[in-house]
C-alpha cells in the first residue's frame, strides 16, 4: 500500500467548496473521494467512487426516520468496505454519519489504517437523539487517530464531548485567492448566497431590503440559492412589482466567484435553532476573499470566522440589520475599509493552498508517527 493514499469519505455531502481545497493535494497525494450517487458536487481533478445510499431516497423523511432509529443514520454507503484496503488514510466527516461508522469498523479490523475525522459540529452532544446514533458517534470518536476542525468553536465542542486535545488540529478551509478577487464595488447590489430557508434568515433580509428601497431606489437584491422560501419571495415580488429589483437563481461553483465580483455588499442573515447554528459559512470566506463589506449575525462560529471583517448583528433583530446596511450604504469609505479588512483576513487565514499544505503535513505526521 502506498502511504500517500487517502479516501475522502463524504457521502451525499461531498461538495465542491471542500473539494477545491483537497484538489491542491493532487498529484503528490493519491486521493479518491467517496460519495453517494447524488452528492452536492464532484471534482474534475479528484476521482470519485459513488455508492448506493439510503439517504438519496428520502421518501418525505421516512427513510431518515427509520434509519435513525435502527442503524442510527441513513448515510450508509453500501459496499464501501471492500474498497478501503487500498488506502493508508480514511478521512471521513462527522462521527454520527453511518459511513464514518463503516470506516471506524474497518479500522478496528485493520489498525494500521489511520482514521481522520473532519469534525464540523459546534453544539456539544448534538446528533445523539437516538441510542443508535449515539452508538455510531461514540465508536468513531473512540478510534479516530486525528480530528480536523475548522473553528475553535468546533474544537471546544469536541473537548466538551471528551476528545483528547492532542488529537485535535485546527485547519481552516479556504478558497483560491486568485479566483475570488477584488473588483470595484459601486453598483448597489446586495448579495446573499445560501439555501433559501428560515435558518439562513432569507425572508427577514428580503423585508429589510424592501424598506431600504424607499431610501435607496437604486438598490437590487440577488439571492443565489434555492429552497422552500423561493416561491414565497417570488410571489411577494410580483405582488409589489419588484421583479426587476430582486433576482433569485442558482449558480455553479465554477462561476460563483463572478457573483461576488458583481456585488457591492454581502449579507448572511443566519439564525440558530435548537439543533443547528452556522458552523463555518464558506460564503463568508468567498465574500471576504472578494473584498466585500459583510453584514452578518452572531450565529454559531460566524463571529470567529468574520472577526472584524464585517458588521455582526444580533440574530432575529431586523432593525439592527437595517441599521447596519443603511450605515454602509451611506458611507462609501466604510465600505472600502471593511472590504480591505476582509480581503486581508482572507489572505491570512483562508487560503486553500495553505489548507492543503497543512493537511498534507498532518497526514504525513500521522503516517510517520508509528514508523518513526
Amino acid at each position: 500500500m502506498n502511504k500517500n493514499t487517502v479516501a475522502l469519505i463524504r457521502g451525499a455531502f461531498l461538495n465542491p467548496n471542500e473539494l477545491a481545497n483537497y484538489e491542491k493535494l493532487v498529484p503528490k497525494t493519491k486521493l479518491i473521494s467517496f460519495s453517494s450517487k447524488k452528492p452536492l458536487g464532484t471534482s474534475r481533478l479528484i476521482k470519485n467512487q459513488a455508492f448506493s445510499c439510503p439517504y438519496d431516497y428520502s421518501f418525505g423523511g421516512l427513510t431518515k426516520y427509520v434509519f435513525n432509529r435502527t442503524l442510527g443514520d441513513s448515510h450508509w454507503l453500501i459496499g464501501m468496505e471492500k474498497y478501503l484496503n487500498q488506502f493508508a488514510i480514511l478521512d471521513t466527516a462527522d462521527p454520527y454519519y453511518f459511513y464514518s461508522y463503516q470506516a471506524a469498523k474497518f479500522k478496528q479490523r485493520f489498525p494500521q489504517t489511520k482514521l481522520v475525522c473532519t469534525y464540523c459540529d459546534t453544539l456539544p452532544h448534538n446528533n445523539e437523539t437516538t441510542l443508535a446514533k449515539k452508538r455510531l458517534k461514540q465508536l468513531v470518536s473512540s478510534v479516530a487517530d486525528l480530528f480536523v476542525v475548522h473553528t475553535k468553536r468546533s474544537r471546544e465542542c469536541l473537548l466538551t464531548e471528551g476528545a483528547d486535545a492532542k488529537k485535535i488540529k485546527l485547519i481552516r478551509l479556504g478558497v483560491d485567492l486568485k479566483r475570488f478577487k477584488v473588483l470595484p464595488k459601486t453598483n448597489g447590489r446586495i448579495l446573499s448566497v445560501g439555501r433559501l430557508v428560515p435558518e439562513k434568515g432569507t425572508w427577514p433580509l428580503y423585508q429589510v431590503f424592501k424598506e431600504l428601497l424607499k431610501k435607496y431606489p437604486q438598490l437590487s437584491l440577488t439571492l443565489v440559492g434555492s429552497g422552500p422560501l423561493e416561491k414565497t419571495i417570488r410571489q411577494d415580488c410580483q405582488k409589489n412589482n419588484l421583479q426587476s429589483k430582486v433576482h433569485i437563481y442558482t449558480q455553479s461553483f465554477a462561476k460563483i466567484h463572478l457573483e461576488y465580483q458583481q456585488a457591492q455588499i454581502f449579507v448572511l442573515n443566519s439564525k440558530s435553532c435548537e439543533t443547528w447554528e452556522e458552523q463555518y459559512g464558506m460564503a463568508l470566506i468567498e465574500a471576504m476573499a472578494s473584498g466585500l463589506p459583510i453584514v452578518t449575525t452572531d450565529s454559531g462560529a460566524i463571529p470567529e470566522v468574520v472577526n472584524k471583517a464585517g458588521i455582526i448583528c444580533p440574530q432575529n433583530k431586523t432593525d439592527r440589520l437595517y441599521q447596519a446596511l443603511d450605515d454602509l450604504l451611506a458611507h462609501a469609505q466604510k465600505q472600502r475599509w471593511l472590504g480591505h479588512v476582509a480581503r486581508t483576513r482572507a489572505e491570512k487565514y483562508f487560503d486553500s493552498f495553505k489548507f492543503a499544505a497543512t493537511i498534507r503535513d498532518n497526514y504525513d505526521q500521522l503516517l510517520n508517527r508509528d514508523s518513526g
